[in-house]
């Protein structure tokens, strides 16, 4: 199994791309997010729609949805490439349907959105929410994302089994992929896991959208050290040295010659999974 990030950036990044992860193994790629940059960032990493099996959906904004109408045209005049299997929440796939009008009618006749891609939907109101694909499990995290005056924004992240890492460590070792989130309340999730790629905002402005590099820092030392972060602003492409020097000390997990931020168009080597 590989782990790709073709890109590793926040909305507003004007030198990075959008963050998204392409989850690789056995020939079968799995998308997680696709941003309005999609098409850029994996053709970055030498993938294109031909190569997405699976794309799932953290949350509905344009940074990790965007490029679903490039995919579905991609593919649909692709007589070569498969349609794509879509994962989302059974309203967030409903919310993203209605977005998706541009693909209400292609070359004079009307079309669903099961024209372009397998929809795949799960409850979130079940017990332990799931899925299952090639014999995979994918558990759904339920998380905040924009909390309002009156409702809150969830983020749907995913933990699924490293199952190389299991294989030599003789015992089950799961990652955990937050997508944009606050800093979880209960600390279960970071707990099970393996491995951490969290979403971090380095800006001096803290929105309260993500989790901030201040409050990710400040997490108990035995999280950091299996932590990585994404979805970081370009004030840290910018000054790299000094952001890798600060992950450092603070604890995150190595990931390449850096510490903590992981680099745009990274693969993720079993070692530095374990």
């Amino acid at each position: 199994m590989n782990l790709i990030f073709p890109g590793t950036g926040g909305l507003g990044t004007l030198r990075n791309f959008q963050a998204c992860m392409v989850i690789q193994d056995r020939d079968i790629n799995m998308l997680i997010d696709c941003g309005t940059d999609a098409k850029r960032s994996l053709d970055n990493v030498g993938l294109n729609a031909r190569d997405v099996d699976t794309v799932y959906l953290t949350h509905q904004h344009s940074d990790h949805i965007g490029g679903l109408e490039w995919l579905g045209f991609a593919t649909y005049f692709d007589k070569i490439a498969k349609r794509p299997i879509v994962v989302a929440e059974d309203q967030l796939m409903d919310q993203i349907r209605a977005s998706l009008v541009g693909m209400d009618c292609v070359g004079g006749k009307d079309t669903e959105f099961t024209d372009f891609f397998y929809p795949l939907k799960f409850n979130v109101w079940e017990d332990d929410p799931c899925f299952v694909l090639d014999d995979a499990l994918f558990e759904v995290k339920i998380m905040k994302h924009i909390i309002g005056m009156k409702r809150i924004t969830a983020t749907y992240g995913i933990m699924f089994e490293d199952v190389d890492v299991t294989e030599i460590l003789g015992r089950r070792s799961k990652i955990f992929y937050t997508g944009d989130a606050c800093v979880l309340e209960d600390f279960s999730s970071y707990e099970n896991a393996g491995l951490i790629i969290h979403d971090c905002e380095t800006s001096d402005f803290h929105s309260g959208v993500h989790a901030h590099y201040a409050e990710l820092r400040e997490l108990p030392i035995e999280l950091k050290s299996k932590m990585l972060l994404t979805h970081y602003g370009d004030n840290v492409l910018g000054n790299m040295e000094w952001w890798n020097d600060r992950a450092h000390m603070d604890g995150f997990k190595r990931v390449g010659d850096n510490y903590g931020f992981i680099p745009q168009g990274h693969v993720l080597t079993l070692k530095e999974r374990l």
